[in-house]
């Protein structure tokens, strides 16, 4: 079919896009004419829809700062229908307000306005976000509760806070006072004080709001006390205002006690909570004689509650600075004893132990600041003790023999000992390992046999010598006699039988008793002179040449005189060296004559034996010191007594021995040797001392017990009154701690440690806990009502109690024993005082004894003499008696 004619009539002027339209609209009706006129069922071509426009959506125009919006696209096509998009790219027109991931996810940066534009094929669209800053949920003001004085300021700080908890930065803040007559706040926040009173300060933002308590006054004022519960010894922080810059310009006052402040600024004071009682207590705080307005703190002590018949050792500096002893609502009564684990006789502590103090010091209570009938009877006490007055020996002369001169040459000899083994350690001397060989060393030792011995003290000196005769030879013992003594024992016929009565208590008694307790003094035998005996050596030397020793045991002797110079002299053997009696006739107190003699070499005997096993056991077991002096003299002093105790007075462990009588053979003959009905009662050891050296000097320990160390004789003193404190001490361990006197005792014995690391070790206690409960049971043992007690407050081997009072009522004793019991607190009643005393020395206490009515808790506060920290060797121990 021909085409129409476009006939075109006039001429019309459109827009571009108009003519485009109309153009494809005249072509399309041409086609169609065609397709209609083409015939034979001819189809129209169609054409594929195109992506012709995009639009954006977000699902919200308007966010907060930090909040997430989601922007999607859909394309249109040339329909107007739907197409898909295809790949699309994101973007913002202003990325610092928001911007926008590939996945079209929208993060909104800051307050502003963008558009976000999705693009794809060519074609875009856009939407507009708006982004809002972060509403105000609530206005924090900081601090909440503020106290300012009178034209004093305080600044406050008020922070904006979202819903979820977070701090806004940037908002404005208006501040407001409730009463400016009272206080004031500038535009930052700063409030001034104005008048006495208070005032609501309220910081507002954004239509929200926050506000802050303001007390105005004139002087220091308290805020808030810090931690909430207060512990005496620890620090506390007192908020506030209007406290003194420096330190010295405040004072803190807890329950009226006066505290030590640490730090101080006009804000805050940081402090040491006092020793004072539990509860809940005012705190006050002065600047300028101005005292605060009270707030109440609650204050924890440490409560010691024991029963009647319990104890306490405090082991530690910390725990024994401030105890509180609770309200008993009536009568009650303690033992205090502060005491001391320094390990050395010249540490000396003065303290003061004061109970609930209060703001102005009390009157000092006088018994327990002067102690005035302590004081006035002991020196004279100590005086005649050093000087050998008649009820300690009989004489003066018999006093040195073996008094404390006798006990000071001991010691010089066991330090000797000591010093020789450093050595000989330090020169590479090992103790022999084998047997000596019997023809080179061992010895005859056949009665009436004569034999030369080196004698000096120094074993370097190989020109002194003795000549002695073997007078009696048993089966552990020899005894040899100094040809050149004064009396022999053939020609004197009663001092033959004492001689031979020492060698049969010796094979029959002691050496079982010092081998199963100790150690087996012949140890070492093989290995020195193979003899199969301990040599007892008895010559007027010691008489002459040093009368102030009695015994002495020489520790050279236990090397080979080959190993070195300075034991050349050494007679490689197990030896002791002992004095003799001079003259003829009878005293059993008096050491020069026969009976007396015997009476005192009886114990002396096993003593000495015990030195020798202890050396042995040391350079057996290559033992890096021998043991310290002042605790092998101790033991020395337990051997006697386990010998004296199951041979003499026929007693068990623990069986709490009294005093007795002469017919129960007791402690009554140790001190009464001339009766007859003693005498009669055990002729094989009687006259003997017995218990008496140690119930006899231990008496001064008792009236200054503070002034007498177990560690040894301090600057300036003397005597053998720490050989039988160290006594008492190792005989209260051993009954308190030990399964067995033997394994105690062994123990220690043949440890390479020394001193109290031995004992501890021994007992499985730490020292502390050993010195602490001793200086309480050394009172409290058989104390009168205490029938049920602590473990703690017992020496149940002895009544010590029972023996001094007896003693200060035996017609020859009570002028030495003038006190029922020698050991007497300071006394006092209960609330505030101050006790003091001064020289403490290491390993020693000081006693207090409280008793009365107990209306409020007790404090109990250790402090230094004068004030101050103590001394952190000191402890406390409490026992609480009937």
């Amino acid at each position: 079919m021909p085409l129409p004619h476009l006939i075109v009539r006039h001429r019309v002027t459109r827009p571009v896009a108009s003519l485009r339209r109309l153009a494809g609209s005249v072509l399309l009706g041409i086609l169609t004419s065609v397709a209609a006129c083409s015939g034979g069922g001819d189809k129209t071509p169609t054409v594929p829809p195109t992506l012709t426009s995009i639009t954006v959506s977000l699902s919200v125009s308007s966010v907060h700062v930090g909040e997430p919006a989601a922007a999607t696209a859909a394309g249109l096509d040339q329909k107007g229908s739907s197409i898909a998009t295809g790949t699309v790219t994101w973007s913002s027109s202003a990325p610092t307000v928001a911007s926008v991931s590939a996945g079209g996810v929208v993060t909104a940066l800051t307050v502003g306005t963008t558009s976000i534009t999705a693009t794809a094929s060519g074609k875009t669209g856009q939407a507009t976000l708006t982004v809002t800053p972060i509403p105000i949920a609530s206005v924090v003001v900081t601090p909440s509760v503020a106290a300012v004085i009178i034209a004093g300021t305080q600044q406050l700080a008020a922070s904006t806070i979202d819903a979820g908890n977070n701090v806004l930065t940037g908002r404005s803040i208006t501040w407001t006072t409730s009463d400016p007559a009272k206080a004031t706040v500038s535009a930052t926040g700063l409030v001034t004080g104005v008048a006495i009173g208070t005032a609501t300060i309220t910081a507002t933002s954004e239509g929200k709001t926050g506000t802050a308590a303001i007390t105005v006054a004139n002087g220091a004022i308290i805020t808030s006390v810090t931690p909430a519960t207060l512990v005496p010894g620890a620090s506390m922080t007192i908020t506030g205002a209007g406290f003194g810059a420096t330190i010295a310009t405040n004072t803190l006052r807890i329950g009226g006690v006066v505290s030590t402040i640490t730090s101080a600024s006009s804000n805050q004071l940081v402090a040491t909570v006092p020793c004072i009682a539990s509860g809940t207590l005012p705190v006050v705080v002065t600047n300028n004689n101005i005292n605060s307005a009270s707030v109440n703190a609650t204050v924890a002590g440490t409560v010691r509650t024991l029963s009647v018949g319990q104890a306490i050792v405090l082991t530690s500096a910390a725990e024994s600075a401030c105890n509180e002893l609770p309200n008993a609502n009536g009568s009650a009564h303690y033992l205090v004893t502060v005491f001391s684990d320094a390990t050395s006789q010249n540490t000396i502590s003065d303290i003061e132990l004061r109970g609930n103090p209060v703001p102005s010091a009390p009157a000092p209570m006088s018994a327990l600041l002067a102690q005035p009938s302590r004081l006035s009877i002991a020196p004279q006490l100590i005086r005649s003790l050093t000087a050998g007055s008649s009820g300690f020996m009989g004489n003066s002369a018999a006093a040195g023999a073996s008094g404390s001169a006798s006990d000071r040459e001991h010691i010089t000899r066991l330090e000797a000992g000591r010093a020789l083994y450093q050595q000989m350690r330090a020169s590479g001397y090992r103790a022999p390992t084998t047997p000596a060989r019997a023809s080179s060393l061992r010895l005859s030792n056949a009665l009436g046999d004569s034999r030369q011995f080196f004698y000096n003290y120094t074993c370097s000196d190989t020109t002194k010598r003795i000549g002695a005769k073997a007078i009696y030879v048993g089966t552990k013992a020899v005894i040899w006699e100094d040809t050149t003594n004064t009396r022999q024992s053939f020609t004197d016929a009663n001092l033959a039988t004492y001689y031979q009565r020492i060698g049969q208590l010796f094979d029959a008694e002691q050496y079982d008793v010092v081998k199963t307790n100790f150690g087996d003094p012949l140890l070492r035998d093989a290995r020195t002179d193979a003899d199969g005996k301990l040599n007892m050596i008895f010559t007027q030397r010691i008489n002459t040449d040093n009368p102030s020793a009695a015994a002495f045991v020489n520790p050279c002797d236990q090397y080979p005189r080959t190993a070195a110079a300075s034991v050349a002299a050494s007679n490689f053997g197990e030896y002791f060296y002992a004095m003799v009696p001079t003259l003829a006739g009878s005293s059993p107190d008096d050491t020069r004559y026969a009976d007396g003699w015997f009476s005192f070499i009886g114990r002396t005997v096993v003593h000495e034996v015990k030195h020798i096993a202890s050396t042995a056991a040391r350079v057996a077991n290559n033992a890096s010191s021998f043991e310290e002096s002042w605790l092998e003299e101790g033991l020395a002093r337990q051997a006697e007594e386990l010998w004296v105790r199951p041979y003499i007075h026929k007693v068990a462990w623990k069986a709490n021995t009294a005093w007795g009588s002469s017919s129960t053979n007791g402690i009554y003959c140790d001190f009464n040797p001339s009766n007859a009905a003693c005498l009669a009662g055990d002729a094989t050891h009687r006259p003997t001392y017995g218990m008496r050296r140690q119930f006899n000097e231990l008496l001064p320990k008792l009236l200054e017990p503070w002034n007498w160390s177990l560690f040894g004789d301090g600057t300036g003193q003397s005597g053998s009154v720490f050989y039988q404190t160290v006594w008492s001490f190792t005989r209260y361990a051993a009954d308190r701690w030990a399964s067995s006197e033997a394994n105690f005792f062994t123990t220690v014995t043949s440890a390479t440690t020394t001193g109290v690391t031995s004992l501890a070790n021994a007992a499985g206690v730490s020292i502390d806990q050993m010195i602490g409960g001793w200086s309480l049971a050394l009172y409290t043992d058989d104390f009168p009502g205490l029938i049920s007690s602590s473990a703690d407050l017992k020496i149940p081997t002895w009544n010590t109690r029972e023996i001094y009072i007896q003693l200060s009522a035996d017609p020859v004793w009570r002028t030495r024993f003038t006190l029922p019991f020698p050991l007497v607190p300071a006394t006092g009643s209960f609330g505030a005082f101050t006790a003091s005393q001064v020289g403490i020395r290491g390993g020693a206490a000081a006693y207090f004894r409280f008793s009365g009515t107990m209306s409020a808790a007790q404090v109990l506060e250790l402090r230094a003499f004068g004030g101050g920290a103590p001394a952190a060797t000191l402890r406390i121990a409490i026992a609480r008696l009937p």
